[in-house]
Order: structure tokens, then C-alpha cells, then sequence
């Protein structure tokens, strides 16, 4: 609009044209001149929405942290009697694996004796 008014200006003389053309630019001057002042405003009041939203979202951040606490502390006190439950259990399962493989292991060597002691039963029958 600067440009229309310097351009307005420039023109050298006044005729009926002109005359008649002044009050337009005249107009248009003025309508650019407030909303020049009105984009002004709501640039201003863009900015502070903003910086009242960035307050606000850094507030309930502060919040959230706050609340957030005692739950975060919750979850690492169930995880770490989670973890003692599951090494517990474990080593009660190792146990009872080493259990059944000793129990096996006699198992076995108790059915080889009885083997080797009906074999022998059989064959001292046959002699």
C-alpha cells in the first residue's frame, strides 16, 4: 500500500480523473493503515496465546512429574519383587531338577542291579 500512496504521489497534475480518484486511495490508504495496526494486535495477541500455552503445557509438565513419582516408584518396587519371585522360583525348580535327576540316577542304577541279579538268578537256574 506504500507503494500506491508514493505511485499517488508522483501523478503531476490533478484533472477530473484524479479527482475523482482521490478519495478512493484515499479509502484504500486508510483501510491498509488499519489493518496494518490490526495485524499489529493480533500479532501481539498470537504471542502471548502462545507463551500463556507454553506456560501452561511447562505447568502441567511440572504436574505430571510430581504425580508421576510415587506410581514410577510403585512399578520399580513391584518390578523388583517380581525379579526376587522369579530367581526364588528359580532356583526351587534347579532344586527339584537336581533332585529328580539324582532320584533317576538311583533309579537307574538300582534297575541295573536288579537286572544283574535276576540274570544271575536265571542263570545259576539253568546250571
Amino acid at each position: 500500500m506504500r507503494d500506491l500512496e508514493a505511485a499517488w504521489k508522483e501523478v503531476p497534475a490533478e484533472d477530473d480523473a484524479q479527482k475523482s480518484l482521490r478519495p478512493l486511495v484515499q479509502a484504500v490508504v486508510r483501510t491498509d493503515n488499519s489493518l496494518q495496526r490490526s495485524l499489529e494486535v493480533l500479532r501481539d495477541y498470537q504471542a502471548a496465546r502462545k507463551d500463556f500455552t507454553a506456560r501452561r503445557y511447562g505447568g502441567e509438565a511440572n504436574t505430571n512429574r510430581a504425580t508421576a513419582g510415587p506410581y514410577e516408584l510403585r512399578v520399580y518396587k513391584a518390578g523388583d519383587t517380581s525379579d526376587r519371585y522369579r530367581i526364588r522360583s528359580q532356583r526351587f525348580f534347579s532344586r527339584c531338577s537336581t533332585q529328580l535327576s539324582d532320584g533317576l540316577g538311583r533309579l537307574e542304577t538300582l534297575g541295573n542291579h536288579w537286572r544283574q541279579r535276576r540274570n544271575l538268578k536265571r542263570h545259576r537256574s539253568k546250571e
